[in-house]
């Protein structure tokens, strides 16, 4: 039985919600170039759009890691919780969004918060990332007063597709790099890097449903239920690992 507890208002979802299907695939040892030459031959068309770009997060949880155990344990509602930006990770970042992904069995959706430029140094820290609270909106803010704090850095490059009919959106992953926040300022100062794995992620709203299918078919890789945030875990917080390979849930 899944325990109940209490929620910061930033997971409640709002009326403007709009929930959509993500099917992950975990592709291993391939390279990019043979992922992207699957997809760009599937019947529905998909073409390239947006030039690749570097995605970049700073994910959070509780000191006790309640989103990652719910995740792993297949909680039917679960949540996560990052800052993203694009371009460089190190540095100073002009334009970032606070992400609360909230998911209800296969559904999910998503609240974002401006939360404008900072500094990311390579020293971060769950200390440093306290100073950079107050300028936060109040509602984006308020998983801090439950406790949550930096525990992950991740960041890949990224492309994106759109079919022909434009209902179905395809992004790839690949070139992931895991960094573990720690209190103190050493813990990020050397990556763990993933250069066996490339997650593609296929995206449609709940209507194209019914025609899913005919797309996951023409698509001969591995379904998948894989986080980035659980694998970059268990990859950097040795106390959590367990085998990484197709597990993960959000």
């Amino acid at each position: 039985m899944e325990k109940t507890k209490a929620i910061p208002s930033i997971f409640a979802p709002t009326a403007e919600s709009v929930y959509r299907y993500e099917k992950k695939f975990v592709v291993m040892d391939q390279l990019y170039s043979e992922v992207e030459w699957v997809i760009k031959k599937h019947p529905f068309l998909f073409r390239s759009i947006f030039h690749p770009r570097q995605v970049n997060n700073i994910y959070f949880d509780t000191p006790q890691f309640e989103d990652f155990h719910d995740n792993v344990d297949g909680n039917s509602r679960r949540r996560k919780l990052r800052l993203r930006w694009y371009g460089d990770l190190f540095g100073d970042v002009k334009k970032s969004v606070m992400e609360a992904k909230i998911k209800s069995g296969d559904l999910g959706t998503k609240r974002n918060f401006s939360f404008g430029g900072f500094h990311m140094a390579k020293d971060f820290s769950v200390e440093k990332w306290t100073a950079l609270l107050a300028g936060m909106p109040s509602e984006a803010s308020s998983p801090f007063s439950y406790g949550y704090r930096p525990t992950l850095v991740n960041s890949y490059l990224r492309k994106y597709y759109l079919s022909a009919d434009k209902r179905f959106r395809i992004t790839v992953d690949w070139g992931l790099k895991y960094y573990k926040v720690g209190l103190s300022s050493t813990s990020m100062l050397v990556p763990l890097v993933d250069r066996r794995k490339i997650i593609v992620e296929l995206k449609y709203d709940q209507e194209h449903c019914d025609s899913a299918q005919e797309i996951t078919k023409h698509l001969p890789f591995r379904l998948s239920k894989n986080s980035k945030y659980v694998s970059g875990v268990r990859k950097t917080f040795y106390h959590l690992a367990e085998n990484d390979d197709l597990g993960d849930t959000f």
